[in-house]
């Protein structure tokens, strides 16, 4: 017996094409923030070791530098499309399409003569609205950490986290076997893995 195309089959076909759409978006929409938030951590990674590898500290000369961060991002296999570019030179601050990253030094309680700040970079979202959220540390002194973002709301060049905003709270001392530790505004910090290496 042959079914006929009628206004109740094309309804029921648009549902099921609807319902298949409905399905695959959350897996599709995952699949996004996972790449948006690995170029974010993938950049503040190699704008770290860029800053450690110059044994520069700040300002640093930003056209060159630029060019350079640029060409490192590319080379790791970054989209020409969300390279970071230059947004400002103190503190010296690049964006991407979703995200910021920031060369900033953290002020020490006491320095003795001639002892330069730690330096820190930051990586946080444009927007607190998807694609990206997580935000990540990488400082120069320290193991890399990155925050779900949850309490601090960290988002655009207003709101972004300012020098120690990572640093533990109180006495506490980090573990580095996993568990996640408080900074002062209550954000919960957690260590970075090494990238796997080739």
């Amino acid at each position: 017996m042959r079914i006929g195309w009628n206004l109740g089959n094309a309804l029921v076909g648009l549902g099921l094409v609807g319902l298949g759409v409905t399905l695959s978006m959350p897996g599709w929409s995952a699949d996004r923030v996972a790449r948006v938030e690995s170029r974010a951590e993938q950049a503040c990674r190699v704008l770290a070791t860029m800053v450690a590898d110059s044994q520069r500290t700040l300002p640093i000369a930003p056209p060159a530098f630029t060019d350079e961060f640029q060409a490192q991002c590319r080379a790791a296999g970054q989209p020409e499309s969300d390279l970071p570019e230059l947004i400002a030179e103190d503190p010296l601050t690049f964006g991407s399409r979703h995200y910021l990253f920031r060369v900033v030094a953290r002020e020490l309680p006491t320095r003795a003569e001639g002892e330069s700040a730690p330096l820190e970079v930051f990586a946080w979202p444009r927007t607190v609205l998807p694609p990206g959220r997580t935000t990540f540390c990488f400082p120069l002194d320290g193991d890399p950490v990155f925050t779900r973002n949850l309490a601090a709301g960290y988002e655009g060049l207003e709101r972004g986290p300012r020098p120690g905003a990572a640093l533990a709270r109180g006495e506490e001392q980090p573990r580095r076997d996993g568990v996640p530790y408080r900074a002062s505004n209550d954000e919960r910090w957690l260590f970075l893995k090494a990238p796997p290496t080739d």
